[in-house]
């Protein structure tokens, strides 16, 4: 743990967000049939838009070495961030299979970020202490959603779905200034490369 937290200000911040935007999708998936079953889409079409959803998560996966290649990490980085929160807005004012669309940019984003900042932490963590790395960002992401998990429940129980997920907007707003931002500024100072080329 101290090594995460005291060894490298770039590896603390790739730790964090990688833990807080796995959150920002666990989150949604975690809703969407709620809201899919709110906004009238058919039950038949639940299994088909799971495995939509999870081979967008593929795909997206797929693409980033290659676009980080072309592009760097920065775009890659702020578009991780970026989607759960239009998603969450998305899915907030607009409805039925409009809103279906919107959550792809869950999936989108968690394909993204399960290559890029696990990469990150992969390369700057030793390889005697990777394991434990690993299971550390498992542990705090649980803690994670334990925490945040019933807060959602209730908001939907009480304030209903489409109050919960522009508060969840709002929130993952915040993280994108308050994490991600410095995030970016880490990694512009390294020409600007998360994942070495060696």
């Amino acid at each position: 743990l101290l090594h995460l937290f005291k060894s490298e200000r770039l590896l603390t911040l790739i730790f964090l967000n990688y833990i807080l935007w796995g959150l920002s999708s666990f989150t949604a998936v975690w809703i969407f049939q709620k809201y899919w079953q709110e906004g009238n889409v058919p039950l038949y079409y639940f299994g088909f838009l799971w495995a939509g959803y999870n081979l967008t998560v593929g795909f997206s996966g797929k693409l980033v070495h290659r676009l980080e290649n072309i592009y760097g990490p920065i775009p890659l980085l702020i578009t991780l961030a970026l989607l759960p929160i239009f998603g969450y807005f998305g899915m907030a004012f607009l409805a039925g299979w409009m809103g279906v669309i919107a959550g792809i940019t869950f999936q989108i984003s968690r394909g993204v970020s399960s290559v890029i900042l696990r990469d990150g932490m992969k390369w700057r963590t030793p390889s005697d202490f990777r394991a434990t790395a690993n299971s550390l960002t498992s542990l705090f992401f649980r803690l994670g959603f334990a925490l945040l998990g019933p807060i959602v429940g209730y908001l939907i129980d009480t304030r209903g779905i489409n109050f919960s997920l522009q508060a969840l907007g709002f929130f993952f707003t915040g993280i994108f200034i308050f994490f991600m931002l410095p995030l970016i500024r880490e990694v512009k100072k390294i020409n600007p490369k998360i994942i070495p080329s060696e």
